[in-house]
């Protein structure tokens, strides 16, 4: 087991270099020039070719792009994360702000969206055909066809026109006031859940327990007078969930992306509004450092998938 997670790593690292290579790339041939923009490029008081040329200097903008994407990479390692052109404090200040925010939100979201959608596809396998089933179907389609930014502006008019709630602006830790904090962030949250991290793991969960349930080990069970529950949470259900969690792995990307348009909906101050204000400002040590953390997510919730494959079929081994 360890060696299979050692080699794992390790092929990780030509993926995240690749990650790192293709982010820099892309932010160096964006058009727009990030010092013209930091003196007013966009209010039209651009300062003079002197004032340009420091702050390129400055910011070290004028070196050759292998020398910039080495300082930049050797940081990354090192853990000198740099600082944000535009906020004017360090990215671990930053993200010591922004990130407990955002993945409170992902997590929850993730975490209930994925319970959701295999209660809801188990329900509606032992319930093939009926309205029960019917009704679970329709809002696992509802959910993958709706955008989040349309059902966050719904829920947000729904609640103003009938009870007169407005969504408050801000964060409060949950640590500082769990109640407020809630109240806060369960909305957006829903709002994540509900969508693909709902959607496609439910129809995936009813379409193999529906194959799972015709196997003939679980007739085998049930001759053997196992309860009925016993059978479907320690033998269907433990086979059915392969297919899903690999699913689930795969949605962890979405769920960023899925921040990036709660959090500009809901007003929320977290690393999904402030990469959109980032990639509009060419704030290239803020669009690197979050994309690349990115990067290490997903890969690392790629093994997590894989090692779980492990637990819930004893015949799969590395």
């Amino acid at each position: 087991m360890w060696t299979y997670v050692i080699r794992r790593l390790l092929l990780a690292i030509p993926t995240l270099l690749g990650v790192t290579v293709v982010v820099f790339g892309v932010m160096r041939v964006a058009p727009g020039d990030v010092a013209v923009l930091i003196l007013g490029g966009d209010s039209g008081l651009v300062g003079t070719p002197e004032q340009l040329e420091a702050l390129r200097e400055k910011l070290g903008l004028n070196r050759p792009l292998y020398i910039q994407y080495f300082e930049w990479l050797w940081g990354l390692i090192t853990f000198n994360w740099g600082e944000s052109y535009f906020y004017n404090a360090e990215m671990t200040q930053l993200l010591s702000r922004k990130l407990p925010l955002s993945a409170q939100v992902g997590i929850m979201g993730l975490v209930g969206g994925s319970i959701l959608g295999v209660i809801g596809g188990v329900i509606a396998a032992l319930k093939q055909d009926s309205w029960a089933d019917y009704v679970i179907r329709v809002i696992a389609i509802l959910g993958i066809s709706v955008p989040t930014f349309w059902s966050g502006m719904m829920l947000i008019l729904v609640f103003v026109r009938f009870w007169g709630w407005i969504p408050e602006q801000g964060y409060v830790p949950l640590w500082e006031d769990p109640m407020r904090n809630l109240a806060q962030l369960i909305w957006p949250s829903i709002i994540i859940g509900l969508g693909f991290l709902m959607g496609v793991p439910l129809r995936m969960m009813r379409a193999t327990m529906l194959e799972v349930m015709r196997e003939d080990y679980i007739r085998t069970a049930r001759s053997k007078g196992l309860r009925e529950n016993i059978i479907i949470v320690r033998h269907a259900m433990r086979n059915a969930m392969i297919p899903v969690i690999t699913l689930i792995g795969i949605f962890i990307p979405l769920t960023v992306t899925g921040l990036v348009v709660t959090e500009q909906v809901f007003g929320l101050p977290g690393i999904g509004r402030m990469m959109v204000d980032a990639i509009n400002q060419r704030d290239y040590p803020v669009v690197q450092l979050v994309v690349t953390l990115t990067g290490f997510t997903v890969v690392a919730a790629n093994l997590g998938v894989d090692l779980i494959y492990g637990w819930l079929d004893p015949r799969i081994r590395y």
